[in-house]
């Protein structure tokens, strides 16, 4: 293990330009990570953005796995299971991550190997493998209504296809289940939205104005024909104001890249301005975007440019607002003069 007060053998010189800056805005604790790693022969394949960290953030991934751990506060570890870098660290704001790749897979035994490692007493009273579970698509859906942390952090929704194979017996007491649970987040909206019921269809309504935003961001995805343009736009503007990173931005700018009218856009301007440094990052990545200055919602060529925005000094968050509006030929003083 290694303590935080530990002197670390400094391995950063033979490190490109561009991995020196972006490891210099790690944690302290992260840095040392990477630092005793690297001392340790391990070596970089990357550094920066990218899954699983926010755009603000950055992520160093290892080429092999990684033999040092960390004894220091703040720094959690973290498993994706889905991903090509299963396994790393992560800060306590869970911006920034070292992540490693999956260990070498063992290679196999030959059949002929495994047949003679066994006996012919173990083969002959082997019973046959029967499922120890329901495996019916009721049974199944039901299963993943139970969201463990990974499922969360990695965005996985109920078992849809578990439901579209239902029967119609089955449906009909997947939708009651649901209606009884009632809606507490996205993947409730989602499956309700495979119903065509006048029930499902009232239930989403009023999701449609809950004070959640995830949840209304999620009817307005899921169930775009039961929402006006007004309330659209209404949504939206409301969600600007107090959405954050880890909770409603990201469904909250999918929705604004397909529909941003006048005060849609003016509210992500005042949210540039006003709202915290991570949300204001990306906030201006999208005013970028939807200027035509780039095809992606976040143009990793300008993120320089967004990385001012993460500030909560006043002058500061004024002078990146005045370069991201000289950059898209945009008067800044009618956004200024009303955000005080």
């Amino acid at each position: 293990m290694i303590g935080p007060s530990e002197p670390i053998p400094m391995a950063f010189d033979s490190l490109p330009p561009e991995f020196r800056t972006e490891l210099e805005r790690f944690p302290p604790g992260l840095r040392a990570l990477v630092e005793a790693e690297l001392a340790a022969g391990n070596t970089l394949v990357e550094v920066g953005g990218g899954f699983p960290a926010p755009p603000i953030g950055a992520c160093a991934k290892f080429a092999r796995p990684m033999t040092t751990r960390l004894d220091a506060p703040g720094i959690h570890e973290d498993r994706w299971p889905n991903w090509s870098w299963p396994r790393g660290f992560r800060d306590e704001s869970g911006r920034f991550f070292v992540v490693e790749p999956p260990a070498p897979t063992p290679i196999a035994a030959t059949m002929d190997e495994l047949r003679a490692a066994r006996s012919p007493q173990q083969v002959a009273i082997e019973a046959p493998s029967t499922p120890s579970r329901d495996d019916s698509p009721r049974a199944r859906f039901e299963r993943s209504l139970v969201i463990d942390r990974e499922q969360w952090h990695d965005g996985i929704g109920y078992d849809l296809d578990a439901l579209r194979a239902a029967g119609p017996e089955d449906r009909a007491a997947i939708e009651s289940l649901l209606l009884q649970r009632g809606i507490h987040g996205w993947r409730d909206v989602e499956a309700l939205a495979e119903f065509d019921s006048e029930t499902a269809r009232a239930a989403l309504r009023r999701a449609a104005h809950s004070i959640d935003d995830e949840i209304r961001m999620a009817v307005l995805r899921h169930a775009r024909d039961l929402v006006h343009d007004d309330e659209r736009t209404n949504s939206l503007v409301q969600a600007l104001e107090k959405v954050t990173i880890f909770g409603g931005l990201d469904a909250t700018l999918t929705q604004i890249e397909a529909h941003h009218p006048r005060p849609v856009l003016d509210a992500l301007f005042r949210a540039s301005l006003t709202r915290p440094g991570d949300v204001a990052c990306n906030v201006a990545g999208m005013l970028w975007h939807l200027s035509g200055r780039s095809d992606e919602v976040f143009d990793w060529q300008a993120r320089p440019l967004f990385l001012r925005f993460v500030t909560e000094d006043r002058a500061e968050r004024v002078a990146a607002f005045r370069a991201l509006c000289a950059e898209l030929g945009v008067d800044p003083a009618p956004h200024l003069g009303a955000s005080g």
